[in-house]
């Protein structure tokens, strides 16, 4: 029984496995091929429950067609390019903070900022790698950029 992240990882794994990326799949088919895989979904309302739970996946976008979805890669590398950016500006910030005694109350805001905003996008980002493994474990990962604390 899928629910929750697990549900989400292995359900989009498949579509990509199968069809690749930029294809948009009718939720309904999607969830026939996750259902056809073996997989069974824990949820009173299965389809509900699997719209809802996909398309919170960091590689899912609309599809161009109601109830349509597709894995979509550029929105993936998007968040990598972002949570290199968010990295080195929190780099930077660290940096600059480390030289005042005393930083501005608004430095140790955009540092809050910038942290939650990192362990998001290392959330989302971690999650596309385990995705694109689990559909293709052939595949080489993508070079990543790691914090240095």
């Amino acid at each position: 029984m899928l629910k929750g992240r697990a549900l989400r990882e292995r359900a989009v794994a498949i579509p990509y496995a199968r069809h690749g990326a930029d294809r948009d799949v009718h939720y309904r088919e999607w969830l026939d091929d996750v259902l056809g895989e073996g997989y069974d979904l824990a949820a009173k309302d299965p389809p509900a429950a699997f719209l809802t739970t996909v398309s919170r996946s960091p590689l899912v976008t609309r599809g161009a067609e109601p109830g349509t979805y597709r894995i979509d890669l550029e929105h993936a590398r998007s968040l990598r390019r972002r949570r290199a950016e968010v990295e080195a500006e929190l780099a930077d910030l660290v940096g600059v903070m480390a030289r005042d005694a005393n930083p501005a109350a608004s430095l140790r805001e955009h540092r809050t900022r910038l942290t939650a905003d990192l362990r998001r996008l290392e959330r989302e980002t971690d999650e596309i790698d385990r995705v694109l493994a689990r559909a293709d474990p052939a595949a080489e990962p993508e070079v990543r950029v790691y914090r240095v604390a």
